[in-house]
């Protein structure tokens, strides 16, 4: 009877001893898993913190009946222009209501960027040309404030 009790024992140890290797070797494995994981979402995050820009300046340009406008990438990130059709445009008089601008054709309530050198890259240290089409002069003076799909965002008064 001591002996059965024994072997019982013994099996039961070194099943549970199979079970916490095989238990450990799925643990390490998604382990590997969940770090890069973590690593992309903070390559990420920082990437948009690094994200910063500036209005240089702009002016309406009455021969296109837009408004053109001059934004340099002062962050250490490089931009794809590609994700510029999610970065928003908001002008109004200043002082007065804002409306929306949404990337397009250049048709009215649209704006168009221009890539300086052609590599669709808005690089850190490059200018970026935007020309928003408003349907026509908004004032005097007006509001513009551009904001990236990063968060990024800068706000300026340009001359109408």
């Amino acid at each position: 009877m001591g002996e059965s009790t024994t072997i019982a024992h013994a099996l039961l140890t070194i099943v549970a001893i199979t079970l916490a290797t095989t238990f450990g070797v799925a643990m390490l494995g998604r382990l590997g898993y969940i770090q890069s994981a973590i690593a992309d979402f903070f390559k990420v995050k920082t990437d948009m913190l690094r994200t910063s820009m500036r209005i240089i300046s702009g002016f309406y340009n009455e021969s296109e009946g837009l408004y053109v406008i001059y934004i340099k990438n002062v962050g250490t990130v490089d931009v794809p222009l590609s994700t510029m059709n999610k970065t928003d445009i908001y002008m109004g008089p200043y002082g007065g209501e804002t409306k929306l601008y949404t990337y397009g054709n250049g048709s009215l309530g649209t704006w168009t960027a221009t890539d300086v050198d052609g590599d669709d890259m808005w690089e850190s240290g490059e200018t970026l040309i935007v020309k928003v089409n408003t349907g026509g002069d908004l004032g005097s003076s007006v509001y513009v404030k551009i904001v990236l799909p990063s968060g990024a965002s800068d706000e300026a008064v340009i001359p109408g």
